[in-house]
């Protein structure tokens, strides 16, 4: 939907700037570009109490979206980390972290770059059990449970 032009979201003149529109459900500023994507920040916590459902891993870089059980769709909850996949580094460890929280409680804010290490089963597979996969890809909420637990 349209946003109104506020101190969150006011176009700086960026010509591949088309629209800027709010999110519906969280409030959170987007921005449409000129090749139609849109673009948006990701919130600290979500903005619900509906448990997780799936996770989907995006094209971009750090994509990452979460579906809960009522069928909402949100960017995961970032408070710093970058989250990647498919090498050992910071970015799969704050995902697998990311996973396993969200797991626990879906209110739980994003992981930054910390030295808590995530559940050996979603190390893994950040690190090397999703090479082979091309994004975007979604996993279920029993098989991220199957991987933590395994």
């Amino acid at each position: 939907m349209p946003a109104p032009r506020t101190a969150l979201a006011v176009d700086l003149g960026d010509e591949s700037v088309k629209d800027i529109l709010v999110d519906p459900v969280t409030g959170m500023p987007a921005v449409r570009i000129g090749d139609e994507t849109i673009e948006t920040i990701a919130p600290h916590r979500l903005p619900t109490l509906s448990p997780l459902a799936a996770l989907t891993i995006g094209r971009g870089h750090g994509s990452v979206w979460v579906t809960t059980k009522d069928n909402t769709v949100f960017p995961a909850p970032q408070t710093g980390a970058s989250y990647t996949w498919g090498y050992a580094g910071g970015g799969p460890a704050a995902l697998a972290r990311l996973i396993d929280l969200l797991l626990k409680d879906i209110t739980h804010a994003g992981p930054g770059f910390d030295a808590q290490r995530p559940p050996a089963g979603l190390d893994r597979a950040t690190e090397e059990g999703w090479k082979d996969r091309t994004p975007p890809f979604t996993l279920t909420r029993e098989e991220l449970e199957a991987l933590r637990d395994g």
